[in-house]
C-alpha cells in the first residue's frame, strides 16, 4: 500500500512540472502580449496582479495595487471588453 502511495505521489509530481511548465509559458506569452499592445502602467499593474494572484476580487486589487475600487473596476470591464 505505500509503495503504491509513493508511486503515486512520483506521478502526481511529474504532472506537477508539467503543469507549472505550461503556465510559464502562459505566462511568457500574456507578458509578450501585454507588451505588444498600447496599455496604460494602471492596466499592466491589474493584469499582471490577476495573472499572479489568481484573483480578480475589485477590493483585493484596490487595496493591494493602492488604486480606488472605482479605477480597477473600469480597467476590469474595458480589459474584459478587450478579451472577447
Amino acid at each position: 500500500m505505500l509503495q503504491d502511495i509513493d508511486v503515486k505521489l512520483d506521478e502526481l509530481d511529474g504532472e506537477k512540472a508539467v503543469l507549472l511548465y505550461i503556465r510559464n509559458l502562459a505566462m511568457k506569452h500574456a507578458a509578450k502580449e501585454m507588451e505588444s499592445q498600447q496599455k496604460t502602467h494602471d492596466e499592466r499593474r491589474i493584469l499582471h496582479y490577476v495573472l499572479d494572484e489568481r484573483n480578480e476580487d475589485l477590493e483585493s486589487i484596490s487595496k493591494a495595487l493602492n488604486l480606488k475600487e472605482s479605477l480597477v473596476r473600469v480597467i476590469i470591464e474595458k480589459l474584459g471588453k478587450e478579451i472577447l
